[in-house]
């Protein structure tokens, strides 16, 4: 579960801008989302992700080790990361869009932000 918390980190959209409180809610939110729906796949299914998934962690950790800087910076190398594996053929590249998709659905369920992008829209009206 550590490295789905890490891969969903990375992958959770730093836009729009929340304050921190209200940020670490919807990620904790997030990351709960992403791995209870996992949990609830098929034994076989939630085998071969939690696999693929160490593997994938552990890449993007060694990466944020090693890029250093903001969390931006970490999470711009890591989505680089993401494509490079995506257009790889095998099962890597169907857990990294599973991740990518189930945390993008779960991110814009989220009240903040759901709260955030229609004060944008108010604004630009």
């Amino acid at each position: 579960m550590l490295f789905s918390l890490i891969i969903i980190e990375t992958m959770v959209p730093d836009w729009p801008l929340l304050d921190l409180r209200a940020r670490d809610a919807a990620h904790a939110r997030i990351a709960n989302d992403v791995v209870t729906a996992i949990s609830l796949a098929p034994l076989h299914v939630k085998i071969g992700v939690s696999v693929l998934s160490i593997l994938l962690g552990a890449m993007v950790r060694c990466l944020a080790l090693t890029a250093g800087g903001s969390l931006g910076r970490r999470n711009e190398r890591a989505n680089r990361l993401y494509g490079l594996i995506q257009r790889l053929p095998g099962p890597m590249a169907a857990v990294v869009r599973l991740y990518r998709s189930m945390t993008l659905l779960s991110y814009y369920e989220q009240p903040e932000i759901a709260q955030a992008l229609l004060a944008l829209g108010e604004t630009r009206a």
